[in-house]
């Protein structure tokens, strides 16, 4: 029997329960602490998932364009420097496809910039389910689109770029009937850099059109 607590058997009645009623608050106190100290821990936790979530939500908007919900700009040139820098170290091949609508001008001023809109919309959904999930879709500007295929030479993206090219001048669009797209077709070189690269693909876009467009020109 240690010494203190021979001290409190000693002790008379009422400082016994003065005794007994601070050991009773100290014990409260200590549960309360830890409640609080638990519910300090769960709100920290549902913060940081709340936090996660909203980190998500802000870049998944800072990269992706807000009409079409594919990629923006942004994120198409930091996924083509990326797949530079790996053709780089392993000289993999890779291809770039960037194509337009036809005549879309004549989609917004006969019919509103709102059907212009959903033609742009339903466009990309018929692309996305034309490609791949290591695909890289962009909207470049306006209704020009970007297609970033690793692993794919000329030949295999210019078939795949004729694909999408018949499933979109064969789906009837409610508002318009139906459109055609133009398609510039290239493979990266070992000279390229992001701009020569990005400029080849345009000049070949530009031949598309300049040949009747709703074709696929491959440079």
């Amino acid at each position: 029997m240690n010494s203190e607590f021979k001290r409190i058997l000693s002790l008379n009645r009422e400082d016994l329960i003065k005794i007994i009623i601070e050991y009773k608050a100290r014990e409260q106190d200590y549960k309360l602490q830890n409640q609080l100290f638990k519910q300090l821990i769960k709100n920290y936790r549902d913060l940081s998932k709340e936090l996660k979530v909203s980190i998500k939500r802000v870049t998944n908007l800072s990269v992706t364009d807000p009409l079409t919900r594919i990629y923006n700009r942004i994120k198409f040139n930091e996924e083509l420097d990326i797949q530079i820098k790996t053709f780089g170290r392993h000289k993999s091949t890779f291809s770039l496809i960037m194509f337009d609508i036809d005549h879309f001008k004549n989609v917004n001023d006969t019919y509103g910039h709102d059907v212009g809109d959903i033609v742009l919309k339903t466009l990309c959904e018929i692309v996305q389910g034309c490609i791949r999930e290591e695909d890289v879709f962009a909207r470049w500007g306006g209704e020009e689109f970007m297609l970033l295929m690793p692993n794919d030479n000329l030949d295999m993206a210019k078939n795949a770029a004729d694909r999408i090219r018949i499933k979109v001048e064969a789906y009837y669009f409610e508002q318009v009937k139906s459109i055609t797209c133009s398609f510039g077709v290239t493979e990266f070189r070992n000279e390229d850099k992001n701009d020569t690269f990005t400029k080849r693909v345009d000049d070949a876009l530009y031949t598309a059109k300049h040949q009747g467009r709703n074709c696929v020109v491959a440079l």
